[in-house]
């Protein structure tokens, strides 16, 4: 079994991340943030006449000497006027040296043709990629940039009239954003993902394993947490990113602790460090969802009310 690694989507003020334990402590900010193997940082940051600037270049030399092979990415939407965003991007490059871009909104459902049909896409990853940074890309359907197959409300008549396909590589990243748990409507209301569409989801982003790395965010209510002990929804989400063998998971408060400057973390299981042997494809009984091994089990339960997971090899 591979242990997925840790990714920190964080909006927060770098120089309050976790402020109650790390009361302006930049080094101990740096060493918190340094346990993670990516880190998503907010639009904005990277402009030199932001506040926090000089603070947060001073914390991000720190973090890359902690963990010199950390990736850092900086968040511009996809969506944006192509000046726009060549500015943002410039930016994030120039002034704070991050290993690649966060292209958030980049599926057909944002934007229009000019900025998010697929011959834009590939002219803006070119353009990532030229600058010797990766992409780590969030689409709610993968098919919008990474495929060509039709989408009947967002038809490749109009988005990718020549059937183009992706310039994405093995280096880049796609998301599946409120992956288990998040935001599903216009309600402010965190819930679970409908477990067909949860399933769904992750094989069509598992279509393109050989293409692109995989990483999976959930969000939750960070008031109801309590870091020391596990929730039912962060064993769900341990599970989900085992069942679908992702490389990287992350679990936020709901705005990616843009308002909080509070980060949740997620502690896996040491069982999964033993070898379980060859999976079996995902199965379920009604809401019951399991991935057999040879040697283990993922077992995922959505039944309203009773949701719960547990994975244990033998």
């Amino acid at each position: 079994m591979r242990r997925p690694k840790k990714l920190l989507i964080y909006h927060g003020i770098l120089s309050k991340f976790n402020q109650y334990d790390n009361p302006y402590d930049y080094e101990k900010i740096a060493k918190d943030l340094a346990g993670y193997n990516v880190i998503v940082l907010g639009d904005g940051l990277q402009e030199l006449d932001n506040e926090d600037f000089d603070k947060s270049k001073e914390i991000l030399d720190r973090v890359r000497y902690f963990r010199p092979n950390i990736e850092i990415y900086g968040h511009v939407d996809t969506d944006l006027e192509d000046g726009i965003w060549l500015e943002k991007v410039n930016n994030w490059y120039n002034n704070l040296d991050v290993n690649g871009i966060f292209m958030n909104n980049s599926g057909y459902d944002y934007g229009t043709w000019a900025t998010n049909g697929r011959r834009a896409f590939i002219w803006k990853v070119d353009y990532i990629h030229s600058k010797a940074m990766k992409c780590f890309v969030n689409a709610s359907n993968p098919d919008h940039v990474l495929g060509v197959n039709n989408d009947r409300n967002y038809p490749n008549t109009t988005w990718n009239p020549n059937q183009l396909g992706t310039n994405l590589s093995f280096f880049d990243i796609y998301l599946l954003e409120h992956f288990v748990h998040g935001k599903y409507d216009d309600s402010n209301e965190l819930k679970y993902e409908y477990p067909g569409t949860w399933e769904l989801r992750g094989k069509n982003a598992n279509k393109y394993r050989e293409k692109i790395r995989l990483a999976s965010a959930s969000q939750l209510d960070h008031s109801s947490i309590d870091p020391q002990y596990p929730t039912i929804v962060d064993i769900m989400i341990q599970a989900s990113a085992l069942m679908h063998n992702l490389d990287y998971v992350s679990m936020s408060d709901v705005n990616y602790s843009k308002n909080s400057n509070f980060c949740l973390n997620i502690s896996f299981n040491r069982d999964i460090d033993r070898d379980w042997g060859l999976p079996c494809e995902i199965t379920h009984s009604g809401l019951d969802y399991y991935r057999f091994y040879e040697h283990g089990c993922i077992f995922m339960r959505w039944v309203p009310g009773q949701e719960g997971a547990n994975f244990n090899s033998y």
